[in-house]
């Protein structure tokens, strides 16, 4: 996933698993039990440490939802991604995100 902001905050928690989550140009490196806060519009993404991770991504209000609701729609299941990336970008914009360094 490249990195990305998002118009609004975002936690995660990891119950399973090791992963790595880059916000603003700061590695945090979350094991069982930890979690961690994205503020609003701050560039970030994640990475796996381990072969399962399982990993929870609150965030208050409707946006993240409408945005994942969206995204099923426009891009079904199996899309090859040549085909999805000018889908997701439409999707991306309309509800604000920003992308940095993605093809």
């Amino acid at each position: 996933m490249p990195p990305h902001g998002t118009p609004w905050p975002k936690a995660y928690y990891v119950p399973h698993g090791r992963m790595a989550v880059l916000v603003d140009g700061e590695i945090h490196d979350l094991g069982p039990g930890a979690s961690i806060t994205v503020p609003t519009g701050a560039m970030h993404t994640f990475t796996m440490h381990t072969p399962s991770v399982k990993f929870l991504a609150f965030s208050p209000g409707a946006q993240m939802g409408r945005f994942f609701r969206d995204v099923d729609q426009a891009v079904p299941a199996g899309t090859p991604m040549t085909e999805a990336a000018p889908l997701l970008t439409e999707v991306l914009h309309r509800h604000g995100i920003t992308l940095q360094d993605w093809p």
